[in-house]
């Protein structure tokens, strides 16, 4: 199934969080908002929280800290 992820992120910046799209299959785009960055991108996956982790993992994997708040559609 196709799905629209929208997330807020917190410590980090913009192409770090590009990179973290880059290591999954999905297209988007980052912008920022005040203190965060909003990501926009639609991914393909079984579920909503698979969806969710994978982003998270990835975004993780390229600095520690990162912390995202992710609503998908």
């Amino acid at each position: 199934m196709n799905f629209k992820l929208k997330a807020r992120v917190n410590r980090s910046d913009a192409r770090t969080i590009r990179h973290a799209l880059e290591q999954l299959p999905a297209k988007g785009s980052v912008r920022k908002a005040g203190d965060e960055f909003v990501v926009a991108a639609e991914m393909e996956g079984a579920s909503t929280r698979e969806l969710n982790r994978t982003f998270l993992s990835a975004l993780r994997k390229v600095e520690k800290a990162a912390r995202a708040n992710a609503a998908h559609t």
